[in-house]
């Protein structure tokens, strides 16, 4: 955020020195701040998608650990030490508040929360269950993994399904940008109105944050 909040004043003082003008200095500030937000965001969510994406194999390595005989948290140790990133990052932060005597299920249910993972959530609430009432809990997890891994595999097929529909939504979202630069190339007076009079500078601050 500090970072983000830095460049925007840095952005903003030098498109207020070159236009001398504060309301292109808000504006270049107020894009830098909106694109930051943005790319924290696309990062973010990438983070999340790995997450689950690996979710099937983090439940199987569970399962198995299960298997050899190892306790859940000895399980969940293993997990934090074999898996890869994110999940290794996740499961190593549960297990050091595991350490310093935050409950188990409270450690593992903050992981769904911050990776937004409903999936992981179920499986939670499985580990919960098990704590309490018994059962055969190497094999619920391996019969989860193999339902989120169809559920996975049928989800890329969709997309494949779907890639052209999705990328024709995306040239027409930039066709207006793109005209505008080629306008702006072309006959630059043609567009000199949307920069230097206010109303052409906050229909353009409107078109750009809509």
């Amino acid at each position: 955020v500090m970072v983000a909040l830095g460049i925007a004043i840095i952005v903003g003082l030098i498109a207020g020195l070159a236009t001398k003008s504060f309301i292109w200095a808000a504006v270049a500030g107020a894009v830098v701040v909106v694109f930051s937000s943005l790319y924290v965001s696309h990062v973010a969510s990438k983070e999340k998608k790995k997450f689950d994406m690996q979710l099937p194999d983090t439940l199987n390595l569970l399962s198995t650990s299960l298997r050899a005989g190892y306790s859940v948290m000895q399980a969940i140790e293993a997990a934090a030490q074999e898996a890869p990133e994110p999940t290794r990052r996740e499961f190593g932060r549960a297990m050091t508040e595991i350490r310093l005597g935050r409950p188990l299920i409270d450690a593992l249910n903050d992981i769904a929360i911050r990776m937004e993972s409903k999936d992981f959530e179920w499986a939670v609430i499985a580990i919960a269950i098990q704590r309490e009432v018994g059962g055969n809990l190497a094999e619920v997890l391996q019969s989860t993994a193999e339902t989120m891994m169809h559920r996975n595999r049928f989800r890329r097929e969709v997309k494949a399904l779907t890639a052209e529909g999705r990328i024709s939504a995306w040239i027409m979202a930039l066709m207006p940008v793109a005209v505008l630069v080629a306008i702006f190339m072309i006959n630059p007076e043609y567009v000199e109105p949307l920069y230097t009079t206010t109303i052409g500078i906050v229909m353009s601050v409107v078109a750009v944050l809509t």
